[in-house]
């Protein structure tokens, strides 16, 4: 169990919620070097291969750039005292092979797959205090209904999933109440000739606009609306922190900061950006692809400078947060260190050192209405759509756990 253990920590190190693009060659060289003595060795190795091209594609086919970034970490407002959140362990019926987590509705989870034949497995959450696995959905290929390199938004009634191949190729619909039923399935395919480098981040911010991260190369611009049914491809004017002009971006600045989540509104045209690097955090409200207000909850920008064909991260830059929405709140788990303090700590209280155990809640108007300790670290979580009590994932021992949170913020 000890090889299993350590391959679960340097896949979630590369590919959890908490994950960046800011050393992915070094973690692909180092997952690969490890694969190669297990079985798990084919596993996902199509995307490792492609994210690494996509990297070098994009550091060598622009100029180099020596200038020291010009962002700098700007000061947070004072947070209200943390309160201390103690959580219990919910017995599960089956191994989990997965920390990644999210609420399908009200009483189901969606449990990323590690290692298995199929992505996904479904588990069914009885009376708030156990959890029993229903099923499993989607397969890895090039065929009918498979994906290459899945990304998903869950949403109140639907699980989209887009399907990313240097591009977001396209979109499955796959409502709740036939999650099993592949027949009941949708897909909509994305435009394709436009000239925007999109990543594989998205929302659908309604049944026709999709929202990806990523923009043309030389803009200024993070993020791209994409109409499906029209095939419009749009940039929105949600540009780089501090460049005021194309010309002052570099490829870097690309790999940095559309490396980034976005959680929708369940509701509303209004969504969060949060970049992975930093503590970079904005909530945008949406008037079609037209950005209409910018809501700050945390500034510090990511901080990192050119070095020959790659970027280096300072040892200053902060390493991000984790953001999950409800219908009244947004909550942000704060990754602990700084980039250089997670060099010389590989461990954050007995876990890997990108589990974290500081919460703030924030409602939609960007007012911080709570702040929370957990008792054990975690690597992301997901929150009830009622906000009645929030479940994150963690380890004991060598082994995945659930741990359910009740706030009491409702």
């Amino acid at each position: 169990m000890n090889s299993l253990l350590k391959l679960r920590k340097l896949w979630y190190s590369l590919h959890s919620s908490k994950s960046c693009l800011a050393n992915l060659s070094n973690e692909i060289k180092t997952v690969s070097k490890f694969h190669e003595n297990n079985t798990l060795k084919n596993y996902d190795k199509e995307i490792h291969l492609y994210t690494y091209g996509l990297l070098h594609f994009m550091l060598l086919h622009f100029p180099k750039n020596n200038r020291q970034s010009n962002r700098q970490s700007n000061r947070e407002d004072p947070r209200p005292a943390l309160k201390d959140l103690k959580g219990k362990d919910l017995p599960c019926d089956s191994m989990l092979w997965g920390m990644k987590i999210d609420f399908i509705g009200t009483d189901r989870l969606i449990v990323e797959e590690l290692s298995q034949p199929k992505l996904y497995s479904i588990y069914k959450i009885q009376k708030d205090s156990c959890i029993n696995k229903t099923g499993s959905i989607l397969t890895k290929g090039n065929g009918h209904l498979e994906v290459i390199n899945p990304t998903y938004q869950a949403t109140d009634s639907a699980l989209f999933v887009a399907d990313y191949s240097g591009t977001i190729s396209k979109i499955y619909s796959i409502p709740y109440n036939h999650i099993f039923d592949r027949d009941k399935w949708k897909t909509t395919a994305m435009p394709i000739g436009h000239k925007s480098l999109l990543f594989p981040y998205f929302i659908m911010l309604n049944d026709s606009i999709c929202i990806a991260t990523g923009g043309e190369l030389n803009s200024n611009k993070i993020l791209t609306g994409i109409n499906t049914q029209s095939g419009e491809v749009k940039e929105i004017d949600f540009p780089f922190p501090g460049f005021s002009t194309s010309a002052n971006v570099k490829p870097a600045d690309f790999l940095v900061y559309c490396d980034a989540q976005l959680a929708k509104h369940p509701s509303l045209p209004r969504f969060v950006y949060t970049c992975r690097l930093g503590r970079f955090v904005e909530i945008l409200e949406m008037d079609g692809t037209s950005l209409s207000r910018r809501i700050p909850l945390y500034s510090t920008y990511p901080l990192y400078k050119p070095s020959g064909n790659h970027r280096t991260i300072e040892d200053g830059c902060l390493r991000g947060v984790v953001t999950r929405v409800t219908e009244k709140f947004i909550y942000c788990l704060i990754t602990p260190y700084t980039y250089g303090e997670s060099l010389e700590k590989q461990e954050y209280k007995g876990l890997p050192n990108y589990f974290g155990d500081t919460l703030h809640v924030f409602d939609w108007n960007g007012k911080q209405i709570g702040s929370f300790l957990l008792d054990k670290p975690t690597c992301t979580f997901c929150v009830d759509p009622s906000d009645k009590y929030l479940l994150a994932s963690t380890m004991e021992g060598e082994d995945f756990v659930i741990r359910k949170y009740v706030p009491g913020l409702n």
